[in-house]
């Protein structure tokens, strides 16, 4: 994403460094998430005689005994798993979804690039829909390496919330996929990132680093700032999936609340950033994109390239995204 060539060079100067979810979705994962956004937001649920939990850069609370299971076992069989309308919880509205039941592109939800970026092109042609998901298919036509990069600018940008998607990755060396968040004017005005936006990276993954590494099941959460040049500044947590992130399907999410983040893979949280890292104020935009850089932190491009459209096995598949906001 944009925050990727400055990380890349930062990592180097280191060194080292669908058919739906059945509609009986799980009452204690949604307890869960509740239990945080209640923390977050002040707010506690009938009957509960304890303090809300603590702001951004405290821990979240342990969840109960039975704890807040995943969404429902990620498949690797030929279709998007069953899912169903998502958590929906107390004092919050699902304010906008997006379930790819069409088979095309919806063109008043998303935007799709047909730019040049860094050593792909990006196409709509790379975007299909059918079977109740999105695919973002990778390819090299004619010596060209073609991808998709979609967003929401201008057509949904929301402050605050839970935002969820349900993604299963197909990666290959020399490329990477991500759905992630940012503002428009991340890094304007300069050092007030909470005025300014910030990029939130709910996945990113790439299957290969830059010294040949498999790192395959890694998603990188990370929070981006102070813009893409030598202000930038950003924090970054990895998790590994289980099962593996390619070929299964994966719930990833992140709590946006105006105290702060938390980052959740398959409905458990992960990481929630210390209380050093700014949070953005202002609204923003959702994408899901797929890129390609040669000698980079993904390491190299196959040679050859990646086959054609129908032939190339290096895609991201989306069985839906989700928003819940506060309810008015």
């Amino acid at each position: 994403m944009e925050a990727r060539e400055h990380q890349a060079a930062g990592a180097r100067r280191r060194g080292a460094g669908a058919a739906r979810r059945a509609r009986g979705a799980t009452a204690a994962r949604a307890a869960a998430l509740l239990a945080l956004i209640a923390g977050a937001c002040g707010w506690e649920p009938p009957g509960s005689s304890s303090p809300p939990a603590s702001s951004l850069g405290s821990t979240p609370a342990a969840p109960p005994a039975s704890g807040p299971p995943a969404s429902p076992p990620p498949s690797s069989d030929g279709g998007p798993p069953a899912t169903s309308d998502g958590l929906q919880p107390t004092g919050y509205r699902l304010a906008w979804r997006e379930e790819f039941d069409g088979s095309a592109l919806d063109g008043s939800r998303w935007s799709a690039s047909s730019d040049p970026r860094r050593d792909a092109v990006n196409t709509p042609d790379a975007a299909a829909v059918a079977n109740g998901a999105l695919t973002l298919t990778t390819y090299t036509q004619d010596g060209v390496h073609r991808t998709g990069f979609l967003s929401t600018e201008g057509k949904f940008d929301f402050t605050y919330g839970y935002v969820e998607a349900r993604i299963r990755l197909h990666g290959a060396p020399g490329t990477w996929c991500a759905f992630w968040l940012n503002s428009p004017t991340n890094g304007t005005p300069l050092n007030d990132p909470s005025a300014a936006g910030t990029e939130i990276d709910l996945l990113e993954n790439r299957v290969v680093d830059q010294y040949g590494n498999d790192v395959s099941d890694i998603d990188a959460m990370n929070v981006n700032w102070n813009g893409y040049g030598v202000e930038h500044q950003d924090r970054q947590r990895t998790v590994q999936g289980s099962p593996s992130l390619q070929g299964n399907w994966h719930d990833y999410g992140v709590l946006w609340t105006p105290t702060g983040y938390t980052f959740y893979l398959d409905g458990s949280p992960i990481w929630t950033p210390a209380a050093d890292v700014p949070v953005s104020r202002r609204s923003e935009t959702l994408y899901l994109t797929c890129e390609v850089h040669d000698h980079d932190w993904a390491g190299n491009i196959p040679a050859g390239g990646y086959g054609t459209r129908d032939a190339s096995a290096n895609r991201m598949e989306v069985d839906w995204v989700r928003v819940w906001q506060p309810a008015p």
